[in-house]
């Protein structure tokens, strides 16, 4: 599918203009176009997205691990099926 034209782009309207066009009074301090309001759903949102952050970890077992499986001396003593069985029970 080829787009042969555009449709003519219509100008903004300035900040301190009306919806008349005519300059407001105020000078745009309380005009929509300065003007942000948000939504309960906005705060909806946010608190979701903050509960989502990623938790802590503890950074110096992390490092302490990762220098022992590159040198080879990292000795797992964990037990898997106890493992499974708490990730299972947590379901």
């Amino acid at each position: 599918m080829k787009i042969q034209s555009l449709p003519p782009i219509a100008p903004a309207e300035s900040p301190t203009t009306s919806a008349g066009g005519t300059p407001s009074q105020d000078g745009g301090a309380d005009s929509p176009a300065t003007r942000v309001s948000l939504s309960s759903d906005a705060g909806f949102v946010d608190e979701l997205r903050d509960r989502a952050s990623p938790t802590p970890f503890r950074q110096d077992l992390v490092d302490q691990v990762k220098a022992q499986l590159a040198d080879g001396s990292f000795e797992s003593s964990v037990d898997m099926d106890r493992v499974v069985d708490g990730v299972m029970a947590g379901l």
